[in-house]
């Protein structure tokens, strides 16, 4: 799914892309591609050289959404689908 808006930063306006990703369907490990630049998002890569998390939403006390960044193009990721990782 995509989602256009329009960011106004510092007098300057920027387009910003917003994707939803479901990970339940994604394979193995949770590892997916950026849908707008291609570029490979792991759990495992805490280093924040590929993507940033911005927001991480609960809803009673289980988790709901996150929200990630993508580095390379600027894209915001909307992560759902984290049921399963509610029950481990």
């Amino acid at each position: 799914m995509l989602i256009l808006y329009w960011v106004v930063k510092a007098m300057s306006v920027q387009e910003v892309t917003f994707f939803v990703v479901n990970l339940l369907d994604t394979e193995g490990r949770g590892v997916f591609r950026c849908p707008r630049c291609g570029a490979e998002i792991s759990p495992d890569d805490m280093t924040e050289s590929v993507y940033r998390i911005l927001d991480v939403i609960m809803k009673k006390d289980r988790l709901d959404t996150i929200v990630l960044e993508c580095i390379r193009c600027g894209s915001r990721i909307q992560l759902i689908g984290l049921d399963l990782l509610n029950y481990t």
